[in-house]
């Protein structure tokens, strides 16, 4: 029986960034959804996420409050990926509950 995918949530405001992400990740083999903003996420928790990368400046709802929100809930890897870079949004970025914390601009 073959192993089952692993499925990855891509929440950016940014279109260009979403779809360099998401090939990415398809390309090594994970199954991938998208959102912009909170109610995109609440919409695909219900699917089976296995970890979220999550920007933290979107239009509407910040990334901070995202992050807030499933650690309510939920118990999955979070990776901010922001072009906050500063040490202190990093802090707190980490201390809300993300697993890990990723400068933009990056390389994959």
């Amino acid at each position: 029986m073959p192993e089952a995918q692993h499925h990855i949530l891509v929440v950016d405001d940014d279109d260009q960034v979403r779809r360099m992400l998401r090939r990415c990740f398809e390309d090594e083999g994970y199954r991938v959804s998208e959102a912009v903003d909170q109610a995109g996420v609440n919409t695909a928790l219900g699917t089976g996420i296995d970890l979220i990368t999550l920007d933290l400046n979107l239009g509407g709802t910040d990334g901070l409050s995202i992050a807030r929100t499933v650690r309510q809930s939920w118990d999955l890897p979070i990776i901010m990926i922001t072009g906050k870079g500063d040490m202190i949004d990093r802090i707190v970025g980490l201390e809300i509950g993300a697993d890990d914390y990723i400068a933009k601009p990056f390389h994959l």
